[in-house]
């Protein structure tokens, strides 16, 4: 569970899925299974500025699953942040070289 205002940091190559650590970004899917609202998750490489935009919305509190593609940050590492509680579960289906 993420708290409200949350920031958390994964670092992909040292996960059990088996992306080497050359790879320079990621294709993801980042499902939410919020406790209520959630105003906005957004995904970015670590080591960046957290963007002004979201990656998903779950306005209405329901789970929701969006695609994306978030360059490799620092050590490989992606940041979350949640404007709102939320679960959040990040399957990884593909990197770029």
């Amino acid at each position: 569970m993420m708290a409200a205002e949350a920031t958390r940091s994964y670092t992909v190559p040292s996960s059990s899925c088996l992306i080497p650590p050359t790879a320079r970004a990621y294709s993801l899917n980042a499902t939410v299974v919020p406790s209520g609202l959630l105003s906005y998750l957004t995904l970015w490489p670590s080591g960046g500025a957290q963007p002004l935009v979201s990656t998903l919305n779950a306005f209405d509190g329901s789970i929701v699953a969006n695609a994306a593609i978030v360059p490799a940050g620092s050590n490989g590492g992606v940041h979350a942040y949640v404007a709102d509680a939320t679960h959040l579960i990040l399957d990884i289906n593909g990197y770029f070289q």
